[in-house]
């Protein structure tokens, strides 16, 4: 009888322990600006906050290398795209 309640135990404390793997992680958060050039121009910043111990990669990583950063956002009529995603600053570089 004592071995049932000991394997109901660990049984209990696994089941208890699975949701906590299912938890999504959002190590960075993104805000974003629109800043009008002109009329009819404008610059979009996009800045993002990243938890201590994490790193994200440039949008202009080596060919054969990590999947490199992309945005994503729906298109919007009579707005185009011109030119692409451009550093703030200059990324840091680091062994992974």
């Amino acid at each position: 009888m004592a071995h049932k309640k000991h394997l109901f135990s660990i049984i209990l404390i696994l089941a208890m322990c699975l949701p906590l793997q299912a938890q999504m992680l959002t190590p960075v958060k993104w805000t974003k600006s629109v800043k009008m050039t002109d009329a009819n121009n404008g610059v979009i910043t996009f800045t993002a906050t990243i938890d201590k111990g994490w790193h994200m990669y440039s949008n202009d990583t080596p060919e054969g290398g990590p999947i490199p950063l992309s945005i994503k956002w729906d298109k919007k009529e009579g707005v185009k795209l011109v030119g692409g995603l451009i550093h703030s600053k200059a990324p840091t570089t680091i062994d992974d």
